[in-house]
């Protein structure tokens, strides 16, 4: 009897950490960009104009993607047709996409400044902090990084989480920020290592 007790806990054991894997197994989601035209002007047509695209990327359980309904959290700007990242009903973060050219006489150890340009180069807002490559190949590159937002009337830097990918045959790339204490290292980097770009 005491046997078959061990055994029935045993199980019950087994059944607890087989249900807590598969609650907390992250949850492919997939995003089409353009996902709106709001804010479409003649300014920038050429960017709403692209063939649709997918971001294809893992969240944690719990984790959704809709399109934006209040502020962005962190307000780090950048791209076009953004969308929030949310903890259950919390706002941690926002992805949006841009285009990129290719220009020669780029160096490799340069290239991903020329495709980011447009968040590199700020004084007030930088993606250019602590940039490492997730994954890559010949076509595209998935890295982490940091985005510093400096407050100008005190000076301090606050950084903020961030991923950014690209892929050179889609000549896209997608920005994603999230809140300072939304994700750890460890998690960010899974997160970046699921991302996929491809054409719709």
């Amino acid at each position: 009897m005491k046997r078959f007790c061990r055994i029935l806990s045993m199980i019950s054991v087994l059944l607890a950490v087989c249900l807590s894997g598969c609650q907390s197994k992250p949850k492919t989601t997939q995003v089409i960009f353009p996902a709106y035209e709001d804010n479409q002007t003649e300014y920038n047509t050429k960017i709403f104009d692209i063939s649709p695209f997918t971001l294809n990327i893992d969240l944690p359980s719990g984790w959704s993607i809709q399109n934006p309904g209040g502020e962005l959290l962190p307000d780090v700007g950048g791209g076009f047709s953004p969308v929030d990242i949310l903890n259950g009903d919390k706002t941690v973060g926002s992805i949006d996409y841009n285009v990129f050219e290719l220009y020669e006489g780029t160096t490799d150890e340069n290239f991903y400044r020329s495709v980011y340009n447009q968040l590199m180069l700020g004084s007030v807002v930088s993606w250019d902090n602590d940039y490492s490559p997730v994954k890559e190949d010949e076509t595209s590159c998935t890295a982490t990084c940091k985005v510093s937002v400096r407050d100008p009337e005190t000076d301090s830097t606050t950084y903020y989480p961030a991923i950014l990918a690209y892929n050179k045959d889609l000549l896209v790339y997608v920005n994603i920020a999230f809140d300072e204490n939304a994700v750890d290292e460890e998690t960010l980097s899974a997160m970046a290592e699921s991302v996929r770009l491809a054409a719709k």
